[in-house]
Protein backbone atom coordinates (compact mmCIF):
# COMPACT_ATOMS: atom_id res chain seq x y z
CA UNK A 1 0.00 0.00 0.00
CA UNK A 2 1.41 3.36 -1.02
CA UNK A 3 1.82 6.11 1.54
CA UNK A 4 1.33 9.85 1.11
CA UNK A 5 3.07 12.01 3.69
CA UNK A 6 1.31 15.28 4.49
CA UNK A 7 2.84 17.73 6.98
CA UNK A 8 0.79 20.56 8.50
CA UNK A 9 2.57 23.79 9.50
CA UNK A 10 1.48 27.22 10.68
CA UNK A 11 1.31 29.47 13.72
CA UNK A 12 0.23 28.07 17.05
CA UNK A 13 -3.49 28.12 17.87
CA UNK A 14 -4.67 28.49 14.25
CA UNK A 15 -6.48 25.14 14.38
CA UNK A 16 -3.99 22.67 12.88
CA UNK A 17 -4.67 19.92 15.40
CA UNK A 18 -8.44 20.48 15.27
CA UNK A 19 -8.19 20.20 11.49
CA UNK A 20 -6.55 16.78 11.69
CA UNK A 21 -8.66 15.38 14.52
CA UNK A 22 -11.91 16.50 12.91
CA UNK A 23 -10.90 14.91 9.60
CA UNK A 24 -9.66 11.60 11.04
CA UNK A 25 -12.21 11.06 13.85
CA UNK A 26 -15.15 13.33 12.97
CA UNK A 27 -14.83 14.87 16.43
CA UNK A 28 -13.90 18.39 17.48
CA UNK A 29 -11.53 18.81 20.48
CA UNK A 30 -13.14 20.62 23.40
CA UNK A 31 -9.94 22.21 24.69
CA UNK A 32 -6.68 23.52 23.25
CA UNK A 33 -3.50 21.59 24.00
CA UNK A 34 -0.33 22.86 22.26
CA UNK A 35 1.17 20.21 20.01
CA UNK A 36 4.82 19.20 20.18
CA UNK A 37 4.68 16.52 17.51
CA UNK A 38 1.97 14.09 16.56
CA UNK A 39 0.87 12.05 13.59
CA UNK A 40 -2.29 10.43 12.30
CA UNK A 41 -3.05 7.97 9.52
CA UNK A 42 -6.13 7.29 7.43
CA UNK A 43 -6.77 4.98 4.50
CA UNK A 44 -8.16 6.60 1.38
CA UNK A 45 -9.26 5.04 -1.91
CA UNK A 46 -7.81 6.67 -5.03
CA UNK A 47 -8.75 5.23 -8.41
CA UNK A 48 -9.90 2.02 -6.74
CA UNK A 49 -6.57 1.55 -4.95
CA UNK A 50 -6.00 2.04 -1.20
CA UNK A 51 -3.50 4.65 -0.02
CA UNK A 52 -2.28 5.46 3.46
CA UNK A 53 -2.47 9.18 4.12
CA UNK A 54 0.03 9.99 6.85
CA UNK A 55 -0.78 13.30 8.56
CA UNK A 56 1.98 14.94 10.60
CA UNK A 57 1.06 17.67 13.07
CA UNK A 58 3.77 20.15 14.08
CA UNK A 59 4.27 22.81 16.73
CA UNK A 60 4.03 26.38 15.55
CA UNK A 61 5.72 27.97 18.55
CA UNK A 62 9.23 29.39 18.17
CA UNK A 63 10.49 27.06 20.92
CA UNK A 64 10.25 24.19 18.46
CA UNK A 65 11.89 25.84 15.45
CA UNK A 66 14.80 23.38 15.58
CA UNK A 67 12.72 20.31 16.33
CA UNK A 68 10.01 20.90 13.74
CA UNK A 69 12.13 20.42 10.55
CA UNK A 70 12.93 16.86 11.66
CA UNK A 71 9.51 15.87 10.34
CA UNK A 72 10.07 17.42 6.89
CA UNK A 73 12.15 14.79 5.00
CA UNK A 74 10.25 12.70 2.41
CA UNK A 75 7.19 14.95 2.65
CA UNK A 76 4.87 14.66 -0.36
CA UNK A 77 2.78 17.76 0.33
CA UNK A 78 2.60 20.56 2.92
CA UNK A 79 -0.48 22.29 4.31
CA UNK A 80 0.50 25.84 5.29
CA UNK A 81 -2.26 26.95 7.66
CA UNK A 82 -3.41 30.31 8.96
CA UNK A 83 -6.56 31.48 10.69
CA UNK A 84 -8.79 33.75 8.63
CA UNK A 85 -9.47 35.74 11.82
CA UNK A 86 -5.77 36.12 12.71
CA UNK A 87 -4.00 38.61 10.40
CA UNK A 88 -0.69 37.95 12.16
CA UNK A 89 -0.83 34.24 11.27
CA UNK A 90 -1.59 35.27 7.68
CA UNK A 91 1.48 37.52 7.60
CA UNK A 92 3.66 34.72 8.98
CA UNK A 93 2.76 32.53 6.01
CA UNK A 94 4.93 34.76 3.83
CA UNK A 95 7.46 35.78 6.46
CA UNK A 96 8.13 32.41 8.11
CA UNK A 97 6.34 29.28 6.95
CA UNK A 98 6.79 29.24 3.20
CA UNK A 99 10.48 30.26 3.45
CA UNK A 100 11.01 27.48 6.01
CA UNK A 101 9.46 24.65 4.03
CA UNK A 102 10.97 25.78 0.71
CA UNK A 103 14.39 25.89 2.38
CA UNK A 104 14.17 22.29 3.58
CA UNK A 105 12.01 20.87 0.75
CA UNK A 106 12.30 23.19 -2.27
CA UNK A 107 10.56 20.82 -4.70
CA UNK A 108 7.66 19.75 -2.48
CA UNK A 109 4.24 21.22 -3.38
CA UNK A 110 2.19 23.03 -0.74
CA UNK A 111 -1.35 24.28 -0.28
CA UNK A 112 -2.34 27.46 1.50
CA UNK A 113 -5.11 26.62 3.98
CA UNK A 114 -7.39 29.11 5.71
CA UNK A 115 -8.87 27.74 8.95
CA UNK A 116 -11.65 28.78 11.34
CA UNK A 117 -13.86 30.18 8.58
CA UNK A 118 -16.87 29.75 10.88
CA UNK A 119 -15.52 32.75 12.84
CA UNK A 120 -15.33 35.04 9.80
CA UNK A 121 -18.92 36.17 10.41
CA UNK A 122 -18.85 35.88 14.20
CA UNK A 123 -19.84 39.28 15.71
CA UNK A 124 -17.61 39.05 18.78
CA UNK A 125 -14.59 38.07 16.66
CA UNK A 126 -15.22 40.88 14.19
CA UNK A 127 -15.56 43.36 17.07
CA UNK A 128 -12.31 42.19 18.62
CA UNK A 129 -10.47 42.63 15.32
CA UNK A 130 -12.03 46.05 14.78
CA UNK A 131 -10.54 47.29 18.05
CA UNK A 132 -7.11 46.70 16.52
CA UNK A 133 -8.21 48.15 13.16
CA UNK A 134 -8.15 44.72 11.59
CA UNK A 135 -10.57 42.62 9.54
CA UNK A 136 -10.89 38.91 8.72
CA UNK A 137 -8.86 37.69 5.75
CA UNK A 138 -11.00 37.46 2.62
CA UNK A 139 -10.74 34.55 0.15
CA UNK A 140 -9.61 36.96 -2.57
CA UNK A 141 -6.71 38.21 -0.43
CA UNK A 142 -5.65 34.66 0.42
CA UNK A 143 -5.87 33.53 -3.22
CA UNK A 144 -3.61 36.39 -4.28
CA UNK A 145 -1.02 35.40 -1.68
CA UNK A 146 -1.21 31.78 -2.85
CA UNK A 147 -0.45 32.88 -6.41
CA UNK A 148 2.40 35.12 -5.28
CA UNK A 149 3.98 32.33 -3.21
CA UNK A 150 3.39 29.73 -5.97
CA UNK A 151 1.18 27.53 -3.83
CA UNK A 152 -0.68 24.78 -5.67
CA UNK A 153 -4.00 26.20 -4.50
CA UNK A 154 -5.79 28.10 -1.77
CA UNK A 155 -8.45 26.19 0.18
CA UNK A 156 -10.29 27.01 3.39
CA UNK A 157 -12.37 25.11 5.89
CA UNK A 158 -13.89 24.94 9.35
CA UNK A 159 -12.87 22.06 11.59
CA UNK A 160 -15.91 22.80 13.79
CA UNK A 161 -18.58 22.61 11.08
CA UNK A 162 -16.42 20.51 8.69
CA UNK A 163 -17.31 22.89 5.88
CA UNK A 164 -14.67 22.44 3.14
CA UNK A 165 -12.73 20.01 5.36
CA UNK A 166 -12.77 17.02 3.02
CA UNK A 167 -11.88 19.23 0.07
CA UNK A 168 -8.67 20.35 1.82
CA UNK A 169 -7.32 16.81 1.99
CA UNK A 170 -8.65 15.84 -1.44
CA UNK A 171 -6.66 18.71 -2.94
CA UNK A 172 -3.62 17.75 -0.86
CA UNK A 173 -3.74 14.19 -2.19
CA UNK A 174 -4.03 15.41 -5.78
CA UNK A 175 -1.08 17.78 -5.28
CA UNK A 176 1.03 14.94 -3.85
CA UNK A 177 0.22 12.51 -6.64
CA UNK A 178 0.39 15.05 -9.46
CA UNK A 179 2.78 17.83 -8.42
CA UNK A 180 2.79 20.78 -10.84
CA UNK A 181 5.62 20.75 -13.35
CA UNK A 182 8.13 23.58 -12.91
CA UNK A 183 7.92 26.19 -15.63
CA UNK A 184 10.85 26.23 -18.01
CA UNK A 185 12.35 29.66 -18.22
CA UNK A 186 14.33 30.96 -21.15
CA UNK A 187 17.56 32.69 -20.33
CA UNK A 188 17.54 36.16 -21.79
CA UNK A 189 20.67 38.26 -21.80
CA UNK A 190 19.62 41.78 -20.98
CA UNK A 191 21.63 44.75 -22.21
CA UNK A 192 21.24 48.00 -20.25
CA UNK A 193 19.47 50.66 -22.27
CA UNK A 194 22.41 53.00 -21.91
CA UNK A 195 24.67 50.48 -23.60
CA UNK A 196 22.34 49.43 -26.41
CA UNK A 197 23.14 52.47 -28.61
CA UNK A 198 26.87 52.20 -27.92
CA UNK A 199 26.85 48.50 -28.67
CA UNK A 200 24.96 49.01 -31.94
CA UNK A 201 27.41 51.76 -32.95
CA UNK A 202 30.39 49.51 -32.21
CA UNK A 203 28.90 46.69 -34.25
CA UNK A 204 28.32 49.05 -37.20
CA UNK A 205 31.88 50.38 -36.98
CA UNK A 206 33.23 46.84 -36.84
CA UNK A 207 31.21 45.93 -39.94
CA UNK A 208 32.57 48.99 -41.80
CA UNK A 209 36.13 48.13 -40.81
CA UNK A 210 35.69 44.53 -41.95
CA UNK A 211 34.22 45.69 -45.27
CA UNK A 212 37.10 48.14 -45.79
CA UNK A 213 39.63 45.44 -44.96
CA UNK A 214 37.97 43.10 -47.45
CA UNK A 215 38.13 45.73 -50.22
CA UNK A 216 41.83 46.39 -49.54
CA UNK A 217 42.60 42.66 -49.55
CA UNK A 218 40.74 42.17 -52.83
CA UNK A 219 42.67 45.07 -54.41
CA UNK A 220 46.00 43.60 -53.28
CA UNK A 221 45.07 40.18 -54.66
CA UNK A 222 44.14 41.74 -58.00
CA UNK A 223 47.41 43.71 -58.08
CA UNK A 224 49.53 40.64 -57.23
CA UNK A 225 47.79 38.51 -59.86
CA UNK A 226 48.49 41.13 -62.57
CA UNK A 227 52.08 41.50 -61.41
CA UNK A 228 52.70 37.75 -61.41
CA UNK A 229 51.18 37.44 -64.90
CA UNK A 230 53.44 40.21 -66.23
CA UNK A 231 56.54 38.67 -64.64
CA UNK A 232 55.63 35.24 -65.97
CA UNK A 233 55.17 36.65 -69.51
CA UNK A 234 58.56 38.41 -69.46
CA UNK A 235 60.26 35.35 -68.04
CA UNK A 236 58.76 33.08 -70.74
CA UNK A 237 59.85 35.47 -73.53
CA UNK A 238 63.43 35.60 -72.23
CA UNK A 239 63.60 31.79 -72.16
CA UNK A 240 62.25 31.53 -75.70
CA UNK A 241 64.78 34.04 -77.07
CA UNK A 242 67.65 32.22 -75.37
CA UNK A 243 66.80 28.81 -76.90
CA UNK A 244 68.98 29.24 -80.09
CA UNK A 245 72.04 29.85 -77.98
CA UNK A 246 71.28 26.82 -75.86
CA UNK A 247 70.67 24.46 -78.81
CA UNK A 248 73.00 25.11 -81.84
CA UNK A 249 71.64 24.33 -85.33
CA UNK A 250 74.08 21.51 -86.03
CA UNK A 251 73.56 19.66 -82.79
CA UNK A 252 69.80 19.07 -82.44
CA UNK A 253 68.19 20.81 -85.41
CA UNK A 254 66.65 24.14 -86.13
CA UNK A 255 63.76 25.70 -84.29
CA UNK A 256 61.60 28.00 -86.37
CA UNK A 257 58.12 29.38 -86.40
CA UNK A 258 55.58 27.50 -88.41
CA UNK A 259 52.87 28.97 -90.50
CA UNK A 260 50.40 28.73 -87.70
CA UNK A 261 52.72 30.53 -85.28
CA UNK A 262 53.80 27.36 -83.41
CA UNK A 263 57.33 26.22 -82.82
CA UNK A 264 58.38 23.42 -85.22
CA UNK A 265 61.35 21.05 -84.82
CA UNK A 266 63.09 20.42 -88.20
CA UNK A 267 65.48 17.45 -88.49
CA UNK A 268 68.46 17.97 -90.78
Amino acid sequence: MQTIKCVVVGDGAVGKTCLLISYTTNKFPSEYVPTVFDNYAVTVMIGGEPYTLGLFDTAGQEDYDRLRPLSYPQTDVFLVCFSVVSPSSFENVKEKWVPEITHHCPKTPFLLVGTQIDLRDDPSTIEKLAKNKQKPITPETAEKLARDLKAVKYVECSALTQKGLKNVFDEAILAALEPPEPKKTRRVKLVPKGLQGKRRHRLCMAAVMLTGTKIVLNWWLFFLSKLSFALLSCWSREIFLSLPSLFPCGAMGNLSHGRNGTVEHQIQ
